[in-house]
């Protein structure tokens, strides 16, 4: 009780100047389920989140202090192995790839694809997209032409279904994100 500058206790009462009891944001990996806004939160933290109906479709938009459009977050959904896997795609106002996130799934393989197939979609720039509009939705397994037309991203050896579902929702937030104003 009443510690001051304490830097490693996180549940004192009355503790000022905590370095860990100040806006602790917990973030959910990228491969585990979770909110759209949850997404958001993670995505784009410190700007308001709203779901709006651009062009027939239900994006969520970022928006900074003075409206500003900071980015966007588009949800698709493909089926897996043997469920739909859910995802948000975030790209940003540029068109910089900023996180792929899971919003629902329940593949019993799920756990062999850890966050850094996720991760592999950070920093992707839409205008290095190849846009694939009329791509084989059934190409599972082996989407080889989704992979390398969003960058060679590498699907997961022993989850390739699962991976396909995942690349095939990515590829649909971009034909999506490529209508938006």
């Amino acid at each position: 009780i009443n510690n001051i500058n304490n830097v490693n206790n996180t549940n004192n009462i009355n503790n000022t100047n905590n370095v860990n009891n100040t806006n602790n944001v917990v973030t959910t990996p990228a491969n585990r389920n979770k909110t759209p806004e949850d997404a958001m939160q993670k995505i784009f933290p410190g700007y308001t989140h709203t779901l709006e109906q651009i062009g027939g479709n239900d994006i969520y938009v970022a928006r900074d202090s003075n409206d500003q459009i900071m980015g966007v977050g588009i949800v698709a959904d493909h089926y897996g192995f043997n469920s739909s896997i859910q995802t948000m795609t975030c790209i940003d106002s540029t068109g910089n790839t900023l996180g792929l996130e899971t919003i629902t799934q329940y593949e019993s393989w799920w756990d062999m694809i850890g966050e850094s197939f996720f991760l592999q979609f950070d920093g992707i720039l839409f205008d290095d997209v190849t846009l694939l509009p009329e791509y084989d939705e059934g190409c599972t397994p082996q989407c080889t032409a989704l992979y390398s037309a969003v960058g060679d991203v590498d699907a997961v050896s022993g989850a390739t279904w699962s991976s396909d579902a995942v690349i095939k929702n990515v590829m649909d937030t971009y034909l999506i994100y490529d209508t938006l104003p």
